[in-house]
């Protein structure tokens, strides 16, 4: 396997954790099964898809350079998956402003308020996360 996918998974892995101990720091041990749900799901703090697209990025880009097709098309792509956490979030907060009753019923639900996308805080932890994985990946290997 190349950097690049070692890079990657360690990246989600990190990230994924990482929402554990988010969660926990949030809302307490109490809830062991929404931590459980967390680590193999998608939401809250960090953005794993963020955290996946930017170490393949910077994996990429270290390895193979950065004026080449391959670079060219992993910075678009991680481009339009940050994009795309953070505008589903958006979309969210204008459905809560047209269908408020709808709204506050999916924020009540914890797993349903975890699908809604990511805060630009979530987007941006997740490119730290995956910047510094690939950094680390690509030192190691």
């Amino acid at each position: 396997m190349t950097p690049v996918v070692y890079g990657a998974a360690v990246a989600w892995g990190v990230s994924q954790i990482a929402k554990v101990i988010f969660g926990i720091a949030r809302v307490g041990i109490s809830d062991v099964d929404r931590m459980t749900w967390r680590l193999i799901w998608a939401g809250g703090m960090p953005s794993s898809h963020s955290a996946l697209a930017t170490s393949t990025v910077v994996l990429i880009g270290l390895t193979d350079g950065v004026s080449n097709a391959l670079f060219g098309l992993a910075f678009v792509f991680a481009a339009v998956v940050l994009y795309d956490r953070a505008k589903l979030y958006h979309m969210y907060d204008v459905f809560q402003k047209k269908f408020p009753v709808l709204a506050e019923a999916a924020f009540d639900d914890p797993v349903l308020r975890d699908l809604v996308g990511h805060t630009p805080a979530q987007v941006a932890g997740g490119a730290v996360i995956g910047s510094l994985t690939g950094l680390l990946i690509w030192w190691v290997l």
